[in-house]
């Protein structure tokens, strides 16, 4: 039973692979934004433990750089992939 778990997480490793390491360049891309917008290292770590999508990390980035209130930050981030 093992050797058989084994088997099938090693199989769904090397299926799910190129779709992790797709993230890698979107989640640079995201650091460098916000880096050069002003974020700290901190804040920069702290949206991507907080927010999943790409997407919606680009869009917390712009609105905060434009000083958009938190409501309707929280707001569009919800209603971004509706």
């Amino acid at each position: 039973m093992l050797k058989k778990n084994q088997a099938i997480w090693r199989e769904t490793l090397k299926v799910a692979m190129p779709l992790c390491l797709s993230y890698i360049p979107v989640g640079l891309a995201c650091g460098v934004l916000l880096q050069k917008v002003g974020f700290n290292g901190f804040y920069t770590a702290l949206i991507s433990f907080l927010v999943f999508s790409g997407g919606a990390q680009f869009l917390a980035a712009a609105m905060l750089v434009d000083a958009a209130p938190i409501a309707s930050i929280i707001l569009m981030l919800s209603l971004i992939h509706i």
